[in-house]
């Protein structure tokens, strides 16, 4: 990622310059220039914590995602695992409006139960500009609440 020294930078194309100066007892530089397709991207945050529903068979953990109005969100993902025996998946569709947005997805688990600890999560945002796919992605751990 390169931030913007000035001004904002928006989709489409951009003209990117790139220079370098190396100074051994005398000074060379040179430059070059390119124009590259500048595509949207989604902000996602996965929560520290999710809770646990009775029983272990899901969990609710918390999703703050982002995009540009640009954008469409897509089909997304949240997988949980904890430990060799628990995972399972939830499903979430991004707004693209600007504004960040929070699901509280419910994680099913496919194998295994949930229990009161640290499990392991990522997720995936997908969004799509102009008929190009990107996804924001997050991952660490969470500490399952009761």
């Amino acid at each position: 990622m390169v931030p913007s020294i000035g001004g904002t930078i928006e989709s489409g194309d951009t003209l990117v310059t790139a220079s370098v100066t190396i100074i051994r007892g005398r000074t060379e530089s040179t430059q070059d220039s390119q124009t590259l397709g500048v595509q949207p991207t989604a902000s996602v945050d996965l929560a520290e914590t999710a809770g646990l529903e009775a029983g272990g068979g899901a969990v609710v953990i918390d999703i703050a995602v982002a995009c540009p109005v640009t954008a469409n969100g897509q089909g997304s993902y949240v997988n949980v695992s904890q430990g060799q025996t628990t995972s399972g998946n939830g499903t979430y569709l991004p707004v693209c409006n600007g504004q960040e947005h929070t699901f509280a997805d419910r994680v099913q688990a496919a194998q295994g139960v949930y229990q009161v600890g640290t499990a392991q999560a990522v997720t995936l945002a997908n969004i799509e500009h102009e008929g190009i796919g990107t996804a924001g992605i997050d991952e660490g751990a969470v500490q399952i609440l009761s």
